[in-house]
């Protein structure tokens, strides 16, 4: 009768469990970044851009506010960028102009909240430029945080060796 009772504990316990898991699940889980080539057909210019960002929220493209800066080290200090991302006018796709200087170390940091907090960190390459293995931005650049990025996610990032 022991044994039955615990094993009925048990299972009322893992039965709540699932039921209040479940909404989660059906939320289709936390914000999340594709990054994706410019099209490469036409001559870039200084208002070209240089990284497409797409944001999602339960894999979905989201309306949610995207926040983005550039953040980097020139000549052993710290610099900040505020970036300006331009909505291409489809829902959660955004265009990223340079903004930032070429010298130094630099990363794009990139934070939505919708339901929770998403943080993607994309290193660049010695130039200052994404890094792309075909369309999509190279999978090695990317750190994508479930919160937001604290300065020293930030600088792991920027101080790994960058590539080109």
């Amino acid at each position: 009768m022991l044994r039955r009772s615990r094993f009925a504990l048990i299972a009322s316990a893992l039965t709540i469990a699932a039921t209040l898991a479940a909404p989660l699940a059906w939320a289709g889980g936390p914000p999340s970044f594709a990054f994706q080539r410019p099209d490469s057909k036409t001559k870039p210019t200084a208002a070209s851009p240089v990284l497409i960002v797409h944001a999602f929220s339960c894999h979905q493209p989201t309306d949610a506010s995207v926040s983005a800066h550039a953040e980097g080290i020139v000549k052993g200090e710290r610099r900040t960028v505020a970036l300006k991302l331009q909505p291409t006018g489809e829902t959660g796709v955004y265009n990223v102009t340079r903004q930032w200087p070429a010298e130094g170390s630099w990363a794009l940091v990139f934070s939505v909240d919708r339901g929770g907090r998403t943080t993607a960190l994309v290193r660049l390459d010695a130039k200052g430029d994404p890094t792309f293995d075909s369309d999509q931005l190279a999978e090695s650049t990317v750190r994508t945080l479930p919160r937001e990025a604290k300065p020293a996610d930030i600088e792991t990032v920027l101080l790994a060796k960058a590539t080109k």
